[in-house]
């Protein structure tokens, strides 16, 4: 009985030891490898950023701040405990003396004009341990994921990408968090701005130009984050002071700027349009029957802006949209109209703004800033239709190459199906493609049976459904009721339907069948051969 006794002392005694030094020391394990968890989660909220400024897409976000603690038999643990996850205020980011070479863009861009200054804010995860208590601060500033000591040591885990070269990319966050409690924090982050894009800019004047961004990193931090970029790169200088860091980028050299901003809580809204622009990649010569005008839209991050009425008017009445003069923006920003020259017209004005004042005579946009709205001269051709041929399957640097064609339509038995094909075309080129055209050419059916054959068709954006072309065959080029863009390096499949003479669907469209297709893109035509 006395054996039992001593026994069952000694087993009390081995787990008050093991409760007093063993479990905080397996806790402290525990939290230590929870803090590597969300490190992990923190550069995984960076990455989500980038995505969707980039991609224009939401990106959903996790972050590990609770953590708990495995139980373990007759000993005792403390309850789950939990860090706090906080947007740290906002603050302003400021370019000094910088000129935009698209001197549309520059109307709103440009230092000398005094655009309003961008404001952003960071994101620190602030530990709450019971045994890790030197556990770092981990910190998210302008893409930069760091750890902050209970010294004020830091170490960078992730050195973003602010400046690479000439390169500039800053995406600046918006929105309130502070929250603490439970396993973890869920939420989104929301591109306010994007897909960024580039717009290209300098020094104005031969002078450098600057980047004033909010920090709470040193001198020798910054230093050593833009090192290769001082010793081999475009930066000339970079200053830490009074919370701020100014980077001075060389003079007489263009950079590619890429900016956006993503929200991270709600009741962020969308920003606004502040400039229109010309479309690059449309041709501003148009045949005297008539083509494609078009204007871009973009917000005060040089990104597209969808849904925003253009108005488009003619100097002196000297031509007219048969469609209408004003149209709405498509996702990538640019609204597009068909505008007919008048009689014996050789050049005009284009003028094409953002609808929100009444228009004067002569310059209809006399109300609104320089930046709400562009002039742009369209030479008239010679020419009663586009060639209706150009090149054959095109493959050259420049081309949309027909990559795929699947017949997609409804089986109607014996081999025959409804004339639904899926085309698919790739930018191979190094520039966007604007298609603004389409026309059917021909249509042969190899086993009708007792179908009428296809005398019309049309062709459809599957991104916009209601953005389509009605074309009869062998008849001429119709407009698309917004210009497609096709950037480099992307794909588009259109969906092409064929209609007999009826309306109907044709219904007997089978593997031997083949048609020929024709696109204007970037103002010339582009033929194809296809066949399933």
């Amino acid at each position: 009985m006395l054996g039992a006794i001593l026994v069952f002392a000694l087993l009390i005694s081995v787990l008050s030891i093991v409760q007093v030094s063993g479990v905080p020391a397996l806790n402290e394990q525990v939290e230590f490898e929870h803090n590597a968890r969300v490190q992990d989660d923190m550069r995984g909220f960076a990455s989500s950023v980038d995505t969707a400024a980039a991609t224009g897409r939401d990106q959903p976000v996790d972050v590990e701040t609770g953590v708990r603690y495995p139980p373990r038999l007759f000993l005792l643990n403390p309850g789950p405990t939990a860090g706090t996850l906080s947007t740290t205020g906002s603050s302003d980011v400021t370019f000094g003396n910088l000129e935009a070479l698209d001197p549309e863009a520059g109307e709103y861009l440009n230092s000398t004009n005094a655009p309003d200054s961008y404001t952003t804010t960071g994101l620190v995860y602030q530990p709450n341990y019971n045994q890790y208590t030197v556990a770092p601060e981990t910190r998210y500033e302008h893409g930069i994921i760091y750890n902050v000591d209970a010294d004020d040591g830091v170490s960078v885990m992730d050195s973003g990408s602010i400046v690479s070269g000439k390169r500039i990319s800053l995406t600046v966050l918006d929105g309130t968090l502070a929250t603490s409690g439970g396993d973890s924090v869920s939420f989104t982050a929301v591109p306010v701005s994007g897909p960024s894009q580039v717009v290209s800019v300098r020094g104005a004047n031969d002078e450098p130009m600057t980047l004033t961004l909010p920090t709470a990193l040193s001198q020798s931090t910054w230093d050593e984050l833009l090192k290769k970029e001082i010793t081999d790169g475009y930066v000339n200088d970079v200053s830490v002071s009074g919370g701020k860091v100014t980077i001075t980028f060389e003079a007489g050299v263009t950079y590619d700027l890429r900016l956006a901003k993503v929200a991270i809580s709600g009741g962020v809204d969308d920003e606004p349009p502040v400039y229109v622009t010309t479309v690059p990649s449309i041709d501003a010569d148009i045949s005297e029957n008539g083509g494609t005008v078009a204007a871009a839209v973009r917000d005060r991050f040089n990104n597209p802006v969808s849904g925003v009425e253009v108005r488009f008017y003619p100097e002196n009445g000297s031509g007219s949209f048969p469609d209408g003069n004003t149209v709405k923006t498509n996702a990538d920003g640019i609204a597009a109209v068909r505008f007919n020259p008048g009689v014996n017209t050789v050049t005009t004005d284009i003028y094409a703004g953002l609808d929100r004042t009444t228009p004067n005579s002569g310059n209809p946009f006399t109300n609104e800033p320089d930046a709400g709205y562009i002039v742009y001269t369209v030479s008239v051709t010679e020419a009663n239709e586009p060639s209706t041929a150009g090149e054959i399957n095109p493959v050259g640097n420049d081309a949309l190459v027909l990559t795929d064609v699947e017949l997609v339509g409804q089986s109607r038995g014996s081999g025959q199906a409804d004339a639904v094909y899926n085309m698919t075309f790739e930018n191979i080129g190094d520039a966007d493609l604007v298609i603004s055209e389409g026309r059917v050419n021909f249509y042969f059916a190899s086993r009708p049976g007792s179908n009428d054959p296809p005398t019309s068709a049309v062709i459809v954006d599957p991104n916009d459904p209601n953005n389509d072309v009605d074309a009869e065959i062998s008849e001429g080029y119709e407009p698309f009721d917004t210009v497609i863009v096709v950037e480099d390096g992307d794909e588009i499949t259109l969906v092409v339907t064929f209609y007999d003479e009826d309306g109907d669907v044709f219904a007997g469209a089978n593997t031997d069948d083949y048609y020929v297709l024709s696109l204007l893109t970037n103002g010339s035509p582009r033929t194809y051969f296809a066949a399933d």
